[in-house]
């Protein structure tokens, strides 16, 4: 994003760079240099001029409703909330990865309930605390 519109030279090195992200094997083979752990695959999710049927193209485009746009809790992001993945906190990958934490953490808690099981008296001292990390966590 920027504050002018983008040129289309602008847009034109844009694409050749996310294609050569994209390609970056065959650019380190052609070379014959490594470039980095780079290893990624880009999807464009809109272009200025051009007609994407992506969600992201139509709210940029203002084709989706305000009903829409309250749904998913999309608003101008501000400096109180600088970071786009804060606009749909219901979105299922959040939900996805709330649903692993849960199960890397039970296991650990388990594991400390048995270690300490044998020391009563340590486990029921360090439970208020314990408590207090996973909650101000959770």
């Amino acid at each position: 994003m920027k504050k002018t519109p983008f040129t289309d030279n602008e847009v034109s090195n844009l694409m050749q760079w996310l294609d050569d992200i994209d390609n970056i094997q065959k650019i380190e083979e052609v070379k014959g240099l490594r470039m980095g752990p780079i290893r990624a695959k880009t999807t464009v999710l809109h272009l200025p001029r051009k007609t994407f049927s992506t969600t992201t193209s139509q709210i940029l485009r203002g084709e989706v409703s305000d009903d829409f746009l309250r749904a998913h809790n999309i608003r101008t992001i501000m400096d109180d909330r600088p970071f786009i993945f804060d606009v749909d906190p219901s979105h299922f990958s959040l939900k996805k990865v709330y649903a692993n934490i849960l199960y890397m953490v039970l296991p650990l808690v388990a594991l400390i309930f048995w270690f300490l099981g044998r020391r009563r008296r340590v486990l029921v001292g360090l439970l208020p605390h314990m408590f207090t990390v996973a909650f101000t966590g959770f």
